[in-house]
């Protein structure tokens, strides 16, 4: 008999049948279910394999968009604060910046007043005076620069 290989490591006669048809065509069908069963139970494995890793997909994501969710939710309560806290401290700059500004003019136009009216009084003696009054003035500038610094962040975030 004169035998080949074939595809799948079955021999293939090429010589006529010694064995009825029938036989050929069970040992077909066994084959044939053989294989079938073989492939359904791989498929059945690859199927609840895939099925558990979907499953645990599905968990992840639920557990990332609660995740999301809850970051959305501070990230709200933190733009709350801050915006309030802004609020606040442009108050506290304006009421600064009036409460500081009338008393310290009035030091300086006292001083003013006092040095116009003081001067037999002698340089020794005023120099205190003066050095007063230069110190109300640098105080003024400083409360002028930090309410021109916070007028200017006032506008860059409008």
């Amino acid at each position: 008999i004169l035998v080949a290989d074939a595809v799948a490591g079955l021999a293939v006669p090429l010589s006529r049948p010694t064995t009825p048809v029938w036989i050929d065509i069970v040992l077909q069908l066994l084959l044939t279910t053989v294989l079938m069963t073989i492939f359904t139970h791989g498929y059945q494995r690859v199927l609840a394999a895939l099925t558990q890793r979907t499953a645990k997909l599905e968990v992840a994501h639920k557990d990332l968009v609660a995740a999301s969710g809850q970051l959305e939710h501070l990230v709200s309560e933190r733009t709350v604060e801050l915006e309030r806290a802004s609020r606040d401290l442009e108050a506290f700059a304006t009421t600064i910046s009036h409460d500081l500004q009338a008393p310290l003019r009035h030091v300086r136009q006292y001083l003013s007043l006092f040095l116009e009216d003081a001067a037999a009084l002698g340089e020794a003696r005023l120099a205190s005076v003066r050095a007063a009054q230069q110190s109300a003035v640098e105080l003024t500038a400083k409360i002028e620069a930090i309410l021109a610094a916070h007028r200017r962040a006032s506008a860059d975030r409008e």
